[in-house]
């Protein structure tokens, strides 16, 4: 008994001596074993990367310094993603990780990495940002989605205020697939950069394309245009525009849809406290009913209504055969009102029209345009 306990007090002490790199090997050595986790990697690269970083202020030379340094000491150990082997998809790279270190002049206090570990079909990924300045150093942020890759941090122009946007998002991680997924986060980044919020958080599915998705980031806006899963399958993807505004908390604008079937299929699956202020009250029963995370069915029709100037009749029929008519009132420069729905057909919307097989897709130029 005297024998294990001197044993266990001895690998204690051995543990607590660990290197951060000690660390790192040992995780990586489980992950490439098949019994490590990612999470556990991911922290282990971390801890190592934040043991080399300065305590205080640096200037960008010194960063990029100790990135040479990290990715020197990095490369020795073999662990090094460009080290990795070639063999297959799915396990041969487990265990490899990789970082880069990102300083940008607009935030000169700041320092984004991102950080890389092996999975099958690809890396998992983090963004971390760190202030520094001459009374030391803080971790500002960190977004590691699992399961997603491909990192981005895009900052936008500076506010009224002398405030700054950031936006951070990935694509999920996956094999031989158009469909795909996305996340991304809204930070605002006050003065210093220490003080911040988050203000929004999100995850859609997407159709990869080459337009597809878009994020635009303005000082107080985002908007993300995308390709995604219609209400109709036999639709194989519409259009998506989700444009937030965070000048007073977060409130979502027009346009929520770019044609009148696909305002229908936003109008089921969003809440009413966004779809308040584009319906006609009386509609609001027929929200509370018909509304789902995720709606299904089929367009039974999309008739333009020409004794009703602006309005559009669009029937949906469900699983179950039954037909529900929306008449949506278009306003212009894209924006919609739910004016009525109901299960019998209203006057003054004659013929049968089919819905629409394209899907209006703006620009980045357009979409900076809207208003």
């Amino acid at each position: 008994m005297h024998a294990v306990l001197v044993a266990w007090l001895a690998a204690g002490v051995l543990l607590g001596q660990q290197t951060p790199l000690d660390r790192l090997k040992r995780e990586a050595a489980r992950m490439k074993a098949g019994d490590g986790e990612v999470k556990a990697l991911h922290l282990a690269l971390r801890d190592w990367i934040e043991a080399h970083l300065p305590p205080s202020a640096r200037t960008p030379v010194e960063f990029r310094n100790v990135e040479e340094t990290l990715q020197r000491e990095l490369k020795a150990t073999g662990l090094s993603l460009e080290d990795a082997p070639n063999e297959g998809w799915m396990r041969s790279s487990l265990g490899y990780v990789g970082f880069e270190m990102k300083w940008l002049p607009e935030l000169p206090d700041g320092l984004f990495f991102t950080a890389s570990v092996a999975v099958p079909c690809g890396t998992e990924d983090a963004i971390y940002l760190y202030r520094f300045d001459a009374h030391g150093r803080e971790r500002v942020f960190e977004e590691r989605p699992t399961g997603y890759g491909y990192p981005n941090v895009e900052l936008a122009d500076m506010d009224s205020q002398g405030r700054r946007l950031v936006l951070a998002n990935f694509v999920s991680t996956q094999c031989a697939s158009t469909w795909m997924g996305m996340a991304y986060s809204v930070y605002r980044l006050g003065l210093p950069i220490s003080a911040h919020d988050l203000l929004l958080s999100g995850q859609h599915s997407f159709w990869l394309s080459d337009d597809s998705p878009t994020f635009v980031l303005k000082p107080d806006e985002l908007m993300i245009e995308f390709r995604d899963y219609c209400v109709d399958a036999l639709i194989h993807n519409r259009t998506n525009i989700e444009r937030f505004n965070f000048a007073d908390g977060v409130r979502r604008l027009d346009p929520v849809a770019f044609q009148p079937q696909d305002f229908v299929e936003e109008w089921l699956v969003r809440p009413w406290s966004e779809m308040q202020a584009r319906s006609v009250e009386s509609t609001k029963a027929w929200h509370e009913r018909l509304h789902k995370e995720a709606a299904l069915g089929q367009y039974a029709e999309v008739t333009h209504c020409s004794a009703r100037p602006g309005r559009w009749l669009i029937g949906l029929e469900d699983p179950k055969s039954s037909t529900t008519y929306f008449l949506v009132h278009e306003l212009g420069k894209y924006r919609y009102q739910m004016e009525a729905i109901g299960t019998a057909r209203p006057s003054g919307c004659p013929g049968d029209g089919d819905p629409s097989d394209k899907h209006p897709y703006l620009t980045e130029d357009e979409l900076k345009a809207l208003r």
